[in-house]
């Protein structure tokens, strides 16, 4: 997805948000509590690694690796994300932070498949923080990705991305045909630019990150030329719960680069994603 892209994919939604803002009200962790019928859990898969390409910073000798990130719901139920407006203990963040709590959804009427008009019923887990970040313009849930970069042929691990934290929201639908999977966007960017606003992804959508987004890139300089593999992992400290089929071993992904920071312009160069799997040492 070319920069920019998510903003404008935003926008395009945006119209929808009034529809699905009363909707938020009945289903945020902030307000419910009770359980009843079976839990509709999601399942968070990483795609992919794509949108590769190596950029020279424009009056710099700095050269990045950027790259795409995105993350599909294919489970049972959305993931769902609200701020606790009553806590202030995610750091000094000029009232700024918020405990995040993930909504568990149940199976009111137990034919095992989401249905926001049915199922109302949830509990919630605390899961993290919700912090405004200055930089993005708007609310993010925190350490919701992280990547790292090895050599191919010695498994040595050459770069690791800080945790990333995303503003999390539907941004395409990238498996519709999944039971419970809606129509249309629920979940909207402009969720995140209020303190209150509810985060998620349902079930069939997915969030990307593209590789113009700030955090989606490494600092390559200086780089020798040769075989990579970039790893891309969702919910690396496991604080989301998921179901237990998929769980944590889809919520990471790989390929293999050829790499050469030579070839980087400033407005980017393709790099060759090879047809190799690779995995990092510690898979």
């Amino acid at each position: 997805m070319a920069p920019g892209g998510r903003i404008a994919i935003a926008a395009a939604v945006g119209v929808l948000f009034a529809v699905g803002a009363w909707l938020l009200l009945t289903s945020s962790p902030a307000t419910a509590g009770s359980s009843a019928g079976e839990p509709l859990l999601p399942d968070l898969i990483v795609e992919p690694p794509d949108d590769i390409e190596l950029q020279r910073s424009s009056g710099s000798k700095k050269t990045y690796l950027r790259f795409e990130h995105t993350t599909s719901n294919v489970g049972k139920g959305p993931l769902e994300i609200s701020p606790d407006l009553e806590t202030e203990s995610c750091g000094d963040e000029g009232n700024r932070g918020r405990d995040a709590y993930q909504a568990i959804f149940q199976d009111s009427n137990e034919n095992g498949t989401f249905q926001r008009d049915e199922d109302r019923n949830f509990v919630t887990d605390k899961v993290g923080c919700m912090i405004f970040h200055d930089i993005h313009d708007h609310y993010h849930f925190e350490e919701f990705a992280e990547y790292e970069l090895y050599r191919a042929k010695s498994g040595a691990l050459k770069e690791t991305s800080d945790k990333v934290s995303f503003c999390v929201y539907d941004l395409t639908p990238t498996h519709p045909g999944l039971p419970g999977s809606p129509g249309q966007v629920f979940y909207t960017s402009r969720n995140c630019d209020t303190d209150d606003g509810t985060h998620g992804i349902s079930v069939g959508y997915a969030d990307t990150y593209n590789s113009g987004t700030a955090g989606q890139e490494f600092d390559v300089t200086g780089r020798r030329p040769g075989r990579y593999c970039l790893v891309a992992r969702t919910d690396p400290a496991d604080r989301l719960e998921e179901v237990p089929a998929g769980g944590e071993d889809n919520n990471v992904q790989s390929v293999q680069i050829k790499m050469n920071v030579k070839s980087a312009t400033e407005l980017g160069q393709d790099v060759e994603i090879l047809d190799e799997p690779c995995s990092p040492p510690a898979l």
